[in-house]
């Protein structure tokens, strides 16, 4: 469980994102700033399970993204 006395840091990001389907040259394209905490301090302080190989993530409207623990 992550301490409540030494809470994680936020993290701001500017981002620059680009849609699945743009073509190449494309204007589905911007830039965003992210704030929020890292996954990886979060994990380190909840700890992963030994034979767990990916993090799930899941947003608001349902879409769902698999990435490697190693990342």
């Amino acid at each position: 469980m992550l301490s409540t006395q030494s809470p994680q840091p936020v993290v701001e990001k500017v981002v620059t994102l680009t849609c699945v389907s743009n073509p190449v040259g494309g204007d589905l394209i911007s830039n965003a700033t992210w704030a929020g905490y890292r996954v990886r301090d979060i994990l380190a302080g909840v700890g992963v399970h030994p034979d767990a190989d990916m993090v799930l993530s899941k947003s608001i409207d349902g879409f769902t993204a698999g990435t490697p623990v190693e990342a």
